[in-house]
């Protein structure tokens, strides 16, 4: 089942014991840096080492910014504290914009987004839904004791 589904309970955890916390942000480019601020305050360190959670700062801000930028709706990041891993799920309602003639012109600087959260993420995996919720889950396993 996954977090839309279920939803938190008032606690933040799921029935399972499962840790969930969750933030929306606003179609704005600058409200990005909320999520890395959002992470930080996790306390995730103790599962992830300070190289592995800089990896999810920059493989979910890909994410969000890209649902920013191209669906130009909120979006909603969920990360679930599992025992051996943190799962980052990044959503938005509505879908992204049909499809124009041209595909706009991107900067040189951009379009790594995808092959970031690729390289970044132990697992990455996209849905969609035809009433236009989409989904970007992001996976980092923890450190093996």
């Amino acid at each position: 089942m996954s977090v839309d589904e279920a939803g938190p309970n008032e606690t933040g955890a799921l029935p399972d014991g499962t840790r969930v916390e969750c933030i929306t942000v606003p179609p704005q480019l600058e409200r990005v840096a909320d999520v890395r601020d959002f992470i930080d305050t996790l306390g995730l360190e103790t599962m992830l080492s300070p190289e592995r959670l800089f990896d999810l700062k920059v493989a979910t801000s890909e994410a969000v910014a890209n649902v920013i930028e191209h669906a130009a709706k909120p979006a909603t990041v969920w990360v679930r504290t599992l025992s051996d891993r943190v799962v980052v799920d990044v959503g938005n309602e509505g879908g992204f914009p049909s499809c124009r003639s041209a595909p706009p012109q991107e900067s040189p600087a951009r379009g790594l987004g995808l092959r970031l959260m690729v390289s970044l993420a132990d697992e990455v995996a996209f849905s969609g839904s035809r009433r236009g919720k989409n989904n970007v889950k992001l996976t980092f396993f923890g450190q093996v004791a």
